[in-house]
């Protein structure tokens, strides 16, 4: 059980530092980013269906059932397709209500509400962890047109509920169990395993025009959904998941999280950023022809005056 618990905390990649880097050495339109970028979404989509199997083998005891595999795969797959495809067709409605309510705050009020419904649809009608659906709620916000007004409202909420997120997962982290030999030991060996297997991904683009160790670097971060797998462990699968391997997993998302980003941004230091289209050159009449310093003056008219 452990182990596979284990496992599904090393899927997901959190791309936002990555990303930040990437922009940051104005590399963000490469096809390293782009592919980074692209994969990571996929991984966090597989990274919750796999959390929502690994709670509901975990939850049931931990016996392994081909069927109940089968059965909440089933479940989280049509759940996101369902609310994707549907959302994409009527979410524009909700938003564009919301934009001509006259009502101050309606339409951040509005927003945090759609995540909050369909994180309980999940649960409510698929049996699934809240943050697939509130996940599945980013994707089809973003296919609105309105995602930038989304994110710049929210942007307060997340001043607030950020903190409180990372607060509450160090509230179930053991600080004495993380600075123990064994748990320090086992988070390095998971952190290398994590960094192993992101960078044998990243050899997948090797007949692509990329350089395929930038791709495997920039997928090695986890991040909230690793932490998630953490508060899950130590909440609802106390049983099987005790604070040694909820610590270990937050070992792995530190040190993945802090080691990638130097690696990166040493990696592309040294590269010079694409080059933004400038003036065309002079040709050679114009480079032989002086400068004129101010308005030409008619010295005949000057005369005559």
């Amino acid at each position: 059980e452990v182990a596979i618990f284990m496992g599904a905390a090393m899927t997901a990649t959190s791309v936002g530092i990555t990303a930040r880097v990437f922009a940051d050495l104005g590399r963000l339109n490469t096809d390293e980013a782009k592919t980074v970028i692209g994969a990571a979404v996929i991984d966090d989509i597989l990274g919750l269906i796999i959390l929502a199997v690994v709670a509901g083998l975990l939850g049931s005891g931990g016996e392994f059932d081909l069927g109940l595999l089968g059965s909440i795969t089933l479940k989280a797959v049509v759940f996101l397709a369902l609310v994707v495809a549907m959302g994409i067709r009527l979410a524009p409605f909700y938003f564009r209500f919301l934009e001509r309510l006259k009502v101050e705050g309606s339409f951040v009020v509005g927003s945090f509400a759609f995540a909050v419904a369909l994180g309980l649809l999940a649960e409510w009608a698929a049996g699934l962890e809240p943050i697939v659906g509130a996940f599945a709620a980013g994707l089809v916000a973003g296919q609105t047109g309105y995602s930038h007004r989304i994110r710049s409202e929210l942007r307060a909420i997340n001043h607030l509920f950020i903190p409180i997120f990372f607060l509450s997962i160090g509230a179930r982290v053991d600080v004495g169990v993380l600075v123990s030999g064994p748990v320090l030991l086992a988070g390095l060996g998971i952190s290398v395993l994590a960094m192993v297997g992101k960078l044998a991904a990243g050899a997948a683009v090797l007949p692509l025009p990329m350089r395929s160790p930038v791709v495997g670097v920039g997928m090695i971060p986890r991040g909230e959904v690793g932490l998630i797998f953490a508060a899950l462990g130590t909440e609802r699968l106390a049983a099987v998941v005790g604070s040694e391997e909820a610590g270990i997993v937050v070992l792995m998302v530190v040190i993945t999280t802090v080691v990638a980003p130097l690696v990166l941004h040493r990696m592309l230091l040294h590269e010079a950023a694409p080059r933004e289209p400038g003036p065309a050159p002079l040709t050679e009449y114009a480079r032989d022809r002086p400068v004129a310093e101010g308005p030409e003056i008619d010295e005949t008219a000057q005369e005559g005056a």
